[in-house]
């Protein structure tokens, strides 16, 4: 499959140049493929142009040598500036990947010993020895061998990096317990891998249950009434929405949001911490670019729900009015006032404001209760009108 696309890649650099193109310039653009994508991560929609960058500076490697005309790059999906900079750090990598790999020696005028002509006019000619005939046979057996050698060292070293691609597409598209083919992969398992320490990378994605999802609202101190929206919400879209984690992500996330909007709106860095700890948390194998793309996604699904729009915690329903009408959260004062005796006392003056609108509300409360008394209590009425 590989060689599909990498012969692809290499139709769009090359366009004028006819097929079938040598084989020497698809095992080497494989092989940077393989040994790229463990040493040269890209971002994901970079990841698209891959091939092209492999087949690019190994087409460019070989320009000279199979007389290619100079490649395209109009074809590769990159930015100018960004496929300049990737094709430095592809070039440099191709040029540690050529000088680790050993090349097939070269023969001085091999081609006057190897042509039919100069062997004929050998036959024909009087001073034409069997020594010679011995050492053009030894040249040739030795240039098979070195050939031979060359591709069978060229074979060793794509198997030897093929299990690391293996393992790559393994924890991203396949679940670690379907079997593999390769022998070499199987005798790789017990081997200890980073990946399987790494926290923002999960081996298996783990069922949500109720008891799971409400221990991870927990984590982020989600409300009670909000976890059961939460929990409702799961339960409707857990199957239109492909990841599971990635919907009780999206959910948990836009609910921290609306629940602490002022503080994220006043602290700079808040919002990025809520990303980082719900990618961290999180055990459905999301990458950070797709914990980003749920909570978009789960935003557009559930922004026009009642829940969401209300939420806030219990705590901030209780309000006082103000004699302007507006209302303030009813937070506890800093200081009422301290008298230790007659002589000392202690008075904060910022909070000499909300001492005053806290004993109006207290007569305009009391006020009230008064006014209410009388119209309560039944009045005396007439027997006779009964």
């Amino acid at each position: 499959m590989s060689n599909l696309f990498i012969t692809s890649a290499i139709r769009d650099i090359l366009p004028t140049t006819p097929e079938p193109y040598p084989s020497e310039i698809i095992s080497y653009a494989n092989s940077l493929y393989t040994s790229s994508k463990r040493t040269l991560p890209l971002a994901g929609n970079d990841e698209v142009a891959r091939y092209h960058l492999c087949c690019y500076v190994t087409v460019e490697y070989f320009q000279s040598m199979y007389s290619f005309p100079d490649p395209f790059q109009n074809k590769i999906p990159l930015p100018r500036k960004k496929l300049l900079t990737l094709l430095q750090n592809f070039r440099t990598l191709f040029s540690t990947m050529i000088a680790s790999t050993p090349m097939a020696k070269r023969i001085v005028n091999l081609e006057y010993l190897a042509t039919p002509s100069t062997g004929t006019r050998g036959e024909e000619s009087p001073g034409f020895s069997l020594s010679t005939q011995s050492y053009i046979d030894k040249v040739r057996s030795s240039k098979y061998n070195t050939l031979d050698s060359v591709r069978k060292s060229l074979k060793g070293a794509l198997l030897q990096e093929r299990p690391s691609e293996t393992q790559h597409d393994n924890l991203l598209q396949t679940p670690p317990s379907t079997p593999r083919k390769s022998p070499r992969k199987i005798r790789n398992t017990d081997s200890p891998s980073s990946t399987k320490l790494s926290p923002y990378k999960s081996r298996t994605r783990i069922v949500i249950t109720t008891p799971i999802l409400v221990a991870f609202c927990n984590k982020f101190y989600i409300p009670e009434h909000i976890t059961q929206h939460i929990l409702q919400t799961f339960k409707l879209y857990q199957h239109v929405v492909t990841n599971s984690w990635g919907l009780l992500v999206g959910l948990v996330g836009i609910s921290y949001l609306q629940l602490n909007k002022k503080e994220i709106k006043q602290r700079i860095g808040l919002r990025s911490r809520l990303l980082d700890t719900l990618h961290r948390f999180q055990q459905g194998g999301l990458t950070d670019i797709e914990v980003k793309r749920y909570i978009r996604e789960v935003t557009r699904m559930i922004s026009k729900s009642k829940w969401i729009k209300e939420a806030r915690y219990a705590d901030e329903d209780a309000v006082i009015e103000t004699g302007d009408g507006a209302a303030e959260h009813d937070l506890a004062l800093n200081s009422l006032g301290s008298f230790l005796d007659s002589t000392v006392e202690y008075v904060t003056m910022k909070d000499t404001a909300q001492v005053e609108r806290w004993v109006r509300t207290i007569k305009r409360t009391s006020g009230s209760i008064g006014k209410g008394k009388p119209k309560s209590s039944a009045s005396p009425q007439p027997v006779g009108s009964v």
